[in-house]
Protein backbone atom coordinates (compact mmCIF):
# COMPACT_ATOMS: atom_id res chain seq x y z
CA UNK A 1 0.00 0.00 0.00
CA UNK A 2 2.75 2.55 0.46
CA UNK A 3 4.06 1.79 -2.78
CA UNK A 4 0.64 2.71 -4.35
CA UNK A 5 0.97 6.21 -1.69
CA UNK A 6 4.35 6.71 -3.28
CA UNK A 7 3.17 6.64 -6.64
CA UNK A 8 0.41 8.31 -5.89
CA UNK A 9 2.98 11.21 -4.72
CA UNK A 10 5.17 10.90 -7.29
CA UNK A 11 2.27 11.44 -9.73
CA UNK A 12 0.70 14.58 -8.39
CA UNK A 13 4.45 15.99 -8.21
CA UNK A 14 3.95 15.28 -12.00
CA UNK A 15 1.03 16.67 -11.96
CA UNK A 16 1.87 19.97 -10.51
CA UNK A 17 5.20 21.20 -12.00
CA UNK A 18 3.44 21.48 -15.78
CA UNK A 19 0.96 23.18 -14.14
CA UNK A 20 3.16 25.70 -12.21
CA UNK A 21 5.01 26.06 -15.88
CA UNK A 22 2.21 26.97 -17.59
CA UNK A 23 1.39 29.40 -15.02
CA UNK A 24 -1.73 28.14 -13.84
CA UNK A 25 -3.55 29.03 -10.05
CA UNK A 26 -3.32 27.24 -7.65
CA UNK A 27 -6.94 26.77 -7.40
CA UNK A 28 -6.39 23.79 -10.20
CA UNK A 29 -4.77 21.47 -7.84
CA UNK A 30 -7.76 21.85 -5.24
CA UNK A 31 -8.07 20.41 -1.84
CA UNK A 32 -11.15 17.79 -3.19
CA UNK A 33 -9.23 17.24 -6.15
CA UNK A 34 -5.66 16.15 -4.12
CA UNK A 35 -8.00 14.21 -1.83
CA UNK A 36 -9.54 12.14 -4.97
CA UNK A 37 -6.33 11.59 -6.28
CA UNK A 38 -5.16 10.35 -3.16
CA UNK A 39 -8.00 7.89 -2.33
CA UNK A 40 -7.27 6.68 -6.30
CA UNK A 41 -4.08 5.95 -5.35
CA UNK A 42 -4.33 2.99 -3.81
CA UNK A 43 -5.67 1.23 -6.41
CA UNK A 44 -3.89 0.14 -9.49
CA UNK A 45 -6.82 1.77 -11.60
CA UNK A 46 -6.60 4.81 -10.10
CA UNK A 47 -2.77 5.24 -10.54
CA UNK A 48 -3.21 4.85 -14.23
CA UNK A 49 -6.07 7.39 -14.05
CA UNK A 50 -3.60 9.80 -11.68
CA UNK A 51 -1.16 9.46 -14.84
CA UNK A 52 -3.75 10.03 -17.36
CA UNK A 53 -4.38 12.66 -16.11
CA UNK A 54 -1.18 13.81 -15.91
CA UNK A 55 -0.33 13.20 -19.30
CA UNK A 56 -3.28 15.10 -20.20
CA UNK A 57 -2.04 18.23 -18.37
CA UNK A 58 1.19 17.48 -20.49
CA UNK A 59 -0.25 17.18 -23.43
CA UNK A 60 -2.46 20.24 -23.13
CA UNK A 61 0.50 22.41 -21.86
CA UNK A 62 1.80 25.14 -24.56
CA UNK A 63 5.50 24.15 -25.76
CA UNK A 64 7.68 26.66 -26.08
CA UNK A 65 8.12 26.86 -30.15
CA UNK A 66 11.44 26.64 -31.78
CA UNK A 67 12.81 30.09 -33.52
CA UNK A 68 11.53 29.74 -36.97
CA UNK A 69 13.69 31.21 -39.70
CA UNK A 70 11.85 33.68 -41.63
CA UNK A 71 13.56 35.31 -44.58
CA UNK A 72 12.43 39.24 -44.41
CA UNK A 73 12.84 40.69 -47.46
CA UNK A 74 13.95 44.33 -46.68
CA UNK A 75 12.27 46.58 -49.02
CA UNK A 76 14.34 48.36 -51.58
CA UNK A 77 13.95 52.29 -51.06
CA UNK A 78 16.23 54.93 -52.52
CA UNK A 79 18.61 56.27 -49.66
CA UNK A 80 18.46 60.33 -49.80
CA UNK A 81 20.12 62.10 -47.85
CA UNK A 82 18.09 64.95 -45.33
CA UNK A 83 16.99 67.17 -47.49
CA UNK A 84 18.22 66.11 -50.71
CA UNK A 85 16.52 64.29 -53.55
CA UNK A 86 18.18 61.94 -55.35
CA UNK A 87 19.18 62.59 -59.12
CA UNK A 88 17.36 59.77 -61.49
CA UNK A 89 19.77 57.79 -62.74
CA UNK A 90 20.84 57.03 -66.43
CA UNK A 91 21.61 60.84 -67.10
CA UNK A 92 23.41 60.60 -70.09
CA UNK A 93 27.55 62.21 -70.49
CA UNK A 94 28.25 63.32 -73.83
CA UNK A 95 31.63 61.67 -73.89
CA UNK A 96 33.38 62.15 -77.49
CA UNK A 97 34.44 58.16 -79.10
CA UNK A 98 37.66 58.44 -80.55
CA UNK A 99 36.93 55.34 -82.72
CA UNK A 100 34.01 56.92 -84.13
CA UNK A 101 35.66 60.02 -85.00
CA UNK A 102 38.84 59.13 -85.85
CA UNK A 103 40.25 58.55 -88.86
CA UNK A 104 40.17 54.65 -89.57
CA UNK A 105 42.89 52.73 -90.99
CA UNK A 106 41.06 51.95 -94.33
CA UNK A 107 40.82 55.65 -94.64
CA UNK A 108 44.70 56.27 -94.67
CA UNK A 109 45.17 53.43 -97.10
CA UNK A 110 42.85 55.35 -99.29
CA UNK A 111 45.00 58.73 -98.85
CA UNK A 112 47.99 56.19 -99.29
CA UNK A 113 46.57 54.73 -102.63
CA UNK A 114 46.29 58.01 -103.84
CA UNK A 115 49.15 59.65 -103.47
CA UNK A 116 51.07 56.65 -105.26
CA UNK A 117 48.96 56.86 -108.01
CA UNK A 118 49.60 60.76 -108.23
CA UNK A 119 53.11 60.57 -107.57
CA UNK A 120 53.37 58.03 -110.19
CA UNK A 121 51.30 60.43 -112.31
CA UNK A 122 53.81 63.15 -111.99
CA UNK A 123 57.03 61.07 -112.64
CA UNK A 124 55.79 59.60 -116.10
CA UNK A 125 53.76 62.89 -116.87
CA UNK A 126 55.13 62.59 -120.35
CA UNK A 127 53.70 58.92 -120.48
CA UNK A 128 50.41 59.71 -118.78
CA UNK A 129 48.21 57.35 -116.60
CA UNK A 130 45.31 56.60 -117.68
CA UNK A 131 42.42 58.74 -117.53
CA UNK A 132 39.99 56.35 -115.53
CA UNK A 133 42.23 55.43 -113.23
CA UNK A 134 42.33 59.14 -112.42
CA UNK A 135 38.75 59.92 -111.91
CA UNK A 136 37.96 56.96 -110.29
CA UNK A 137 40.97 58.28 -107.39
CA UNK A 138 39.02 61.46 -107.48
CA UNK A 139 35.82 60.12 -106.93
CA UNK A 140 37.66 58.25 -104.28
CA UNK A 141 39.05 60.90 -103.10
CA UNK A 142 35.75 63.37 -103.00
CA UNK A 143 33.74 60.20 -100.57
CA UNK A 144 36.60 60.10 -97.91
CA UNK A 145 36.93 63.94 -97.80
CA UNK A 146 32.94 64.08 -97.21
CA UNK A 147 32.89 61.55 -94.42
CA UNK A 148 36.12 63.23 -92.54
CA UNK A 149 33.92 66.33 -92.07
CA UNK A 150 34.07 67.70 -88.81
CA UNK A 151 30.64 68.57 -88.39
CA UNK A 152 29.72 65.61 -86.11
CA UNK A 153 32.65 66.03 -83.75
CA UNK A 154 32.29 69.73 -83.40
CA UNK A 155 28.07 69.10 -82.01
CA UNK A 156 29.58 66.48 -79.90
CA UNK A 157 32.01 69.39 -78.42
CA UNK A 158 29.31 71.59 -77.98
CA UNK A 159 27.04 69.18 -76.66
CA UNK A 160 29.75 68.69 -73.99
CA UNK A 161 30.43 72.33 -73.21
CA UNK A 162 26.07 72.71 -72.42
CA UNK A 163 26.09 69.64 -70.12
CA UNK A 164 29.38 70.26 -67.85
CA UNK A 165 27.60 73.97 -67.83
CA UNK A 166 24.11 72.28 -66.67
CA UNK A 167 25.74 70.56 -64.43
CA UNK A 168 27.86 73.76 -62.60
CA UNK A 169 24.61 75.41 -62.35
CA UNK A 170 23.24 72.25 -60.45
CA UNK A 171 26.40 72.01 -58.55
CA UNK A 172 25.96 75.68 -57.04
CA UNK A 173 22.44 74.96 -56.10
CA UNK A 174 23.42 71.60 -54.00
CA UNK A 175 26.35 73.66 -52.39
CA UNK A 176 23.14 76.11 -51.65
CA UNK A 177 20.60 73.97 -49.89
CA UNK A 178 23.82 72.23 -47.92
CA UNK A 179 24.42 75.74 -46.50
CA UNK A 180 20.71 76.60 -45.69
CA UNK A 181 20.07 73.35 -43.89
CA UNK A 182 23.16 74.25 -42.37
CA UNK A 183 22.32 77.67 -40.97
CA UNK A 184 19.10 75.41 -39.82
CA UNK A 185 20.97 72.85 -37.72
CA UNK A 186 19.11 70.47 -38.64
CA UNK A 187 22.06 68.32 -38.25
CA UNK A 188 25.50 68.70 -36.77
CA UNK A 189 27.45 70.81 -38.91
CA UNK A 190 30.21 68.27 -39.13
CA UNK A 191 27.67 66.46 -41.68
CA UNK A 192 26.97 69.85 -43.74
CA UNK A 193 30.77 70.26 -44.37
CA UNK A 194 31.05 66.19 -45.37
CA UNK A 195 28.50 66.31 -47.51
CA UNK A 196 29.80 70.10 -49.27
CA UNK A 197 33.50 68.38 -49.61
CA UNK A 198 31.57 65.19 -51.01
CA UNK A 199 29.78 67.41 -53.81
CA UNK A 200 33.12 69.38 -54.48
CA UNK A 201 35.05 66.37 -55.30
CA UNK A 202 32.12 65.18 -57.18
CA UNK A 203 31.77 68.10 -59.02
CA UNK A 204 35.93 68.57 -59.49
CA UNK A 205 36.14 64.71 -60.86
CA UNK A 206 32.99 65.83 -63.85
CA UNK A 207 35.24 69.34 -64.47
CA UNK A 208 38.36 66.72 -64.95
CA UNK A 209 36.08 64.43 -67.64
CA UNK A 210 35.18 67.23 -69.42
CA UNK A 211 38.68 68.63 -69.39
CA UNK A 212 39.59 65.68 -70.75
CA UNK A 213 37.19 65.29 -73.39
CA UNK A 214 38.08 68.77 -74.87
CA UNK A 215 42.02 67.65 -75.56
CA UNK A 216 40.67 64.59 -76.95
CA UNK A 217 38.40 66.92 -79.07
CA UNK A 218 41.58 68.74 -80.02
CA UNK A 219 43.67 66.08 -80.89
CA UNK A 220 41.13 64.69 -83.52
CA UNK A 221 40.35 67.64 -85.24
CA UNK A 222 43.85 68.28 -85.46
CA UNK A 223 44.29 64.63 -86.82
CA UNK A 224 41.00 64.67 -89.36
CA UNK A 225 42.16 68.26 -90.41
CA UNK A 226 45.69 67.41 -91.05
CA UNK A 227 43.80 64.65 -92.97
CA UNK A 228 41.69 66.78 -94.90
CA UNK A 229 43.85 69.31 -96.07
CA UNK A 230 46.74 66.98 -97.76
CA UNK A 231 43.02 65.19 -99.27
CA UNK A 232 41.66 68.51 -100.77
CA UNK A 233 45.11 69.61 -102.16
CA UNK A 234 45.06 66.00 -103.69
CA UNK A 235 41.47 66.52 -105.06
CA UNK A 236 43.10 69.97 -106.67
CA UNK A 237 45.92 68.44 -108.41
CA UNK A 238 43.16 65.36 -109.55
CA UNK A 239 41.15 67.99 -110.93
CA UNK A 240 43.38 70.00 -112.61
CA UNK A 241 45.05 67.03 -114.56
CA UNK A 242 42.10 65.49 -115.43
CA UNK A 243 40.52 69.32 -116.60
CA UNK A 244 43.87 69.33 -118.92
CA UNK A 245 43.81 65.92 -120.25
CA UNK A 246 40.44 66.67 -121.22
CA UNK A 247 41.15 70.11 -122.84
CA UNK A 248 43.97 68.89 -124.72
CA UNK A 249 42.64 64.89 -125.78
CA UNK A 250 43.52 65.38 -129.02
CA UNK A 251 47.43 65.83 -128.12
CA UNK A 252 49.61 62.71 -127.52
CA UNK A 253 52.71 62.53 -125.28
CA UNK A 254 52.30 66.71 -125.03
CA UNK A 255 54.69 67.87 -122.10
CA UNK A 256 52.35 68.61 -119.57
CA UNK A 257 54.55 70.48 -117.42
CA UNK A 258 53.91 73.50 -119.78
CA UNK A 259 50.27 73.52 -119.68
CA UNK A 260 49.39 72.86 -115.91
CA UNK A 261 49.64 75.34 -113.03
CA UNK A 262 52.65 75.29 -110.50
CA UNK A 263 51.16 73.42 -107.78
CA UNK A 264 50.31 70.82 -109.87
CA UNK A 265 53.66 70.56 -111.94
CA UNK A 266 55.23 67.28 -111.60
CA UNK A 267 58.04 68.45 -109.16
CA UNK A 268 55.45 69.74 -107.25
CA UNK A 269 53.56 66.94 -107.15
CA UNK A 270 56.38 64.36 -105.88
CA UNK A 271 57.21 66.89 -103.59
CA UNK A 272 53.73 67.44 -101.73
CA UNK A 273 53.36 63.23 -102.21
CA UNK A 274 56.41 62.24 -100.67
CA UNK A 275 56.10 64.83 -97.65
CA UNK A 276 52.46 63.47 -97.50
CA UNK A 277 53.38 59.68 -97.57
CA UNK A 278 55.34 60.28 -94.83
CA UNK A 279 52.53 61.57 -92.57
CA UNK A 280 50.52 58.88 -93.74
CA UNK A 281 52.44 56.19 -93.09
CA UNK A 282 53.29 57.75 -89.25
CA UNK A 283 49.39 57.85 -88.97
CA UNK A 284 48.82 54.28 -90.13
CA UNK A 285 51.18 53.22 -87.36
CA UNK A 286 50.12 54.64 -84.83
CA UNK A 287 46.24 53.43 -85.68
CA UNK A 288 47.22 49.72 -86.19
CA UNK A 289 49.45 50.33 -82.77
CA UNK A 290 45.64 51.21 -80.65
Amino acid sequence: MSTKYVLGAIALLFVAEPCASVGLESSLLAEDFRDALMEDAAFDEGIQLVQSKAKKIIRNEPKADKPVAVEVKAEAKPVEVEGKKAEPKGEEVPFIDQNTYKPSVEDWKKVQAGLFLLRGHAEGSTVSTSTAELQSMLDTLKGLYAEQSTAGLDAKEHESEAWIEAQKVKHEKRLEEIAVRDEAHVLEHSFYEMEARSENLTFKYWEGVRERQHKKYVSLVEMKQGMMDRVKHMIDVYETVLATRSADASAEHAPVSKELPSHAQPAAIINFCDSALAHVSDALKRSEDL
